[in-house]
């Protein structure tokens, strides 16, 4: 049966920023990952760096479309660009959002779309359905995961990891709705809003087993969203004051832009 382009199986948004020789491994990653499945794939790659030879890369790329923003643009707009062009010119059943410096295991994919469609609304150990899906294990803490023998999972209480999350289309229209932009490169309240409301919203998120995606940098490496490293300030509804000192740095630096 021939199934029109833009009617996908899944449309999956790399966005990245900077550092090219991370941002190529983590795609070159990616494509090898979903090669077998690629027809029934849209790759969208989102771009943000202001390096000629980094957009040169972004352009040169086998992606089905690219969005270049070569000034600062914090990745919760990148995201946003992204998913008005997905729902502008596709209409797939699944959607992805990736970070730049992940790499993928050829069985990454299929366990995705699997765990998906097996387990979108099923009841979690927190008594919550789940609604996001991840192969991501970095930086969950140990008093919001529970184990899923049942379903061959773990659950997650608030969503899944922003490194990677999968979901039906219609979850994002119907409870995540958009990242939350702020003045940083990027930062736990963009996607703090999104796991709050999905929580709320009764759902969790499930992590896969088996190490499907991990991550390329050692952790603790120098990441690359703000002045070499990554300070995602505070989270989402935090009222502690010294966290975002990040934030007042940024506020100050608001329409200044240097090319380096």
């Amino acid at each position: 049966m021939n199934i029109s382009r833009n009617c996908p199986q899944t449309c999956v948004v790399f966005v990245t920023c900077g550092r090219l020789e991370v941002a190529r491994r983590s795609f070159e990653s990616l494509c090898h990952a979903i090669a077998p499945d690629r027809q029934r794939i849209r790759l969208i790659l989102t771009d943000a760096s202001d390096d000629d030879a980094k957009i040169a890369w972004a352009r040169s790329v086998e992606a089905d479309d690219v969005i270049l923003t070569p000034r600062f643009t914090p990745a919760a707009t990148s995201r946003n660009l992204a998913m008005t062009l997905i729902l502008d010119k596709y209409c797939p059943k699944y959607l992805c959002m990736v970070e730049d410096d992940f790499a993928y295991d050829a069985a990454w994919y299929p366990a995705m779309v699997d765990a998906a469609e097996r387990l979108y609304g099923a009841i979690s150990p927190w008594g919550l359905a789940y609604g996001m899906f991840s192969a991501c294990d970095a930086d969950i803490r140990a008093d919001r995961i529970r184990e899923d023998p049942e379903h061959g999972v773990r659950a997650y209480l608030f969503g899944a990891v922003a490194y990677q999350r999968f979901t039906t289309t219609a979850h994002y229209l119907g409870v995540m709705r958009g990242w939350d932009s702020d003045v940083l490169g990027i930062s736990y309240a963009q996607t703090g809003g999104q796991t709050f409301r999905n929580t709320m919203r009764g759902f969790c998120g499930a992590v896969l087993p088996g190490r499907l995606s991990w991550p390329i940098e050692p952790a603790g490496a120098v990441s690359t969203w703000r002045d070499g490293k990554r300070d995602p300030g505070p989270p989402a509804h935090s009222f502690e004051v010294e966290r975002y000192a990040v934030v007042r740095q940024a506020a100050e630096r608001t329409g200044i832009y240097s090319r380096r």
